[in-house]
C-alpha cells in the first residue's frame, strides 16, 4: 500500500495562558470568580480557560492554559495539546526551505 507524507505548511500558533490576547480565544465567563469547578483534562480551574467560537450551531472548542491556538493558512482556528504541538511542530524561520521528511 502506498505511504504518503503530510506536506509543510507555514501557519501562526501561540501558547495561550489566560493573559494571552488573542482575536480567537474568549475569556471563560467566571474568570474574574474565584474558585469553581475543575477541568477534567487540565485540572485547572474553569475560569482560567478561554473558549473558541466556530460560530453557527459548532460547539466552542475549550482552551486550556498551555494550549498552542494556531491558525491555519486557510483562516481556520483551533486549539492544540503541548504534548501534540511539540510532536508535530517545529519553528520555522523566514527564507528556511520546507521539506518533507522521510519515514
Amino acid at each position: 500500500m502506498p505511504k504518503y507524507i503530510l506536506k509543510p505548511i507555514v501557519f501562526e500558533a501561540v501558547q495561550w495562558t489566560p493573559t494571552t490576547k488573542h482575536e480567537a480565544v474568549t475569556l471563560h465567563a467566571m474568570h474574574r470568580v474565584a474558585g469553581g469547578n475543575i477541568c477534567q483534562e487540565c485540572h485547572q480551574f474553569d475560569r482560567l480557560h478561554g473558549f473558541i467560537d466556530h460560530g453557527g450551531n459548532t460547539k466552542p472548542t475549550r482552551v486550556c492554559p498551555g494550549d498552542y491556538v494556531v491558525t491555519h493558512p486557510n483562516g481556520g482556528v483551533y486549539a492544540c495539546k503541548p504534548e501534540d504541538f511539540e510532536k508535530t511542530c517545529v519553528p520555522y524561520e523566514e527564507g528556511t526551505a520546507l521539506m518533507a521528511g522521510k519515514s
